[in-house]
Parts: structure tokens; sequence; C-alpha cells
């Protein structure tokens, strides 16, 4: 005789601790696993706006810098710019094309930098570094008569001034690259300064 107890096709309902035991597992660990990911994802964000901030930090005052490097550039341009509508004198306007070629190329080449540095339309940023002043200078050496020997002076002032924002930057900024073409304008700024006339 067999003693096995058919099988109950309700037990589900009649023995509700057996069919619990059959569940499929909780999804305690599936909540585990995305608080995880969770909390993965906010770190990761933290650690990139820290890293981010710090990079935008150290930028700063190297923008600066070179928003001055640009400042002069555009000032010594709209110098020579004045000398070939003003001046007569032949070594005068020579001197003012060799300026002027040289400060318009470097001038791209830092707006070059400033793009890389995440600056595409800078103009708004330079213009408070910049220094006017020269306008009043050669005006009034124009209706003096002194023009081209006030040209000469003001410009070896402002290459001298240029030359020390060009070392300024220099050290601020890290990109080796960056380093030879600050070189290169240093370079070009003491050949400028000894073909303008000192007397």
């Amino acid at each position: 005789m067999n003693n096995e107890q058919p099988s109950n096709n309700y037990d589900f309902i009649l023995n509700p601790e057996k069919n619990k035991a059959r569940r499929a597992p909780s999804s305690g660990s599936q909540t585990t696993r995305l608080l995880v990911v969770v909390a993965g994802g906010i770190a990761l964000l933290i650690i990139f706006f820290i890293v981010t901030s710090i990079i935008s930090g150290s930028n700063g005052s190297v923008l600066v810098d070179f928003y001055k490097l640009a400042a002069k550039q555009n000032d010594m341009i709209d110098i020579t710019t004045d000398a070939t509508k003003n001046s007569q004198n032949t070594t005068t306007l020579n001197n003012a094309a060799t300026v002027r070629a040289v400060l318009t190329s470097e001038s791209t080449q830092t707006n070059s930098i400033l793009s890389k540095l995440g600056q595409k339309k800078p103009a708004k940023l330079i213009a408070p570094y910049s220094n006017t002043k020269y306008i009043d200078q050669l005006q009034q050496a124009f209706n003096g008569g002194t023009y081209d020997s006030t040209y000469d002076a003001l410009m070896i002032a402002r290459l001298g001034d240029y030359a020390a924002t060009i070392q300024t930057t220099y050290t601020a900024t890290k990109s080796t690259a960056t380093k030879k073409q600050l070189q290169s304008f240093y370079e070009d700024t003491k050949s400028l300064v000894q073909n303008i006339p000192t007397n």
C-alpha cells in the first residue's frame, strides 16, 4: 500500500508558508547594487567638479596675463597705424611697418592660445587692459612738430613694457609649446627695440 499523500494542487492557498519558500529572491540585492552605482556616480561628479574648479582657477591668472599681452599688442599695432597716417619720416614709416607686421603675427598667435584656453571671443575681456593714452601723446606731438621723436620714445617704452609682460606670462604658463612661442615673442621684441632710433 502506498503511504505517500497525493500532491495537493491547492498547496499555495492552503499552505502559504511553503509557498513563501519558493519565491524568487527579494530585490534587496538589486537595490543595494543600484545604490552603489548611484553613490559611485555622485562621487565621480564631485571629483569632476573639484578637478574642473582647480583647472579653471589655475587658468584664471594665466588668462589675465594673456589678456594683458593681447592688449599691449593691439595698442602697439594702433600706434603703428597712427604713424603711417601722420609721419612723413621714412625711418619712422619703415619702423612702423616692421613693428606692425611682427605684432600682427604675434596677436594672431595670442588669440589662438586664448582660443585653446577656451576663450573663443576674448575681445571684450582684452579691452579693459588697453592703454590708449598714446592717442593724446601722438596728437600733441603732431601738433607740436615732434611726432617722430615722440613715436620713437613711445614705442621703445611700450616694447619694454610688452617684454616684461611676456616674461610674466612665460613664468605663469605650463605649456611647453606656449613657452616657445613666448620666447620667440621676447626675441622679436628685443630686435624691434634695437631698430628704433634713440636720438
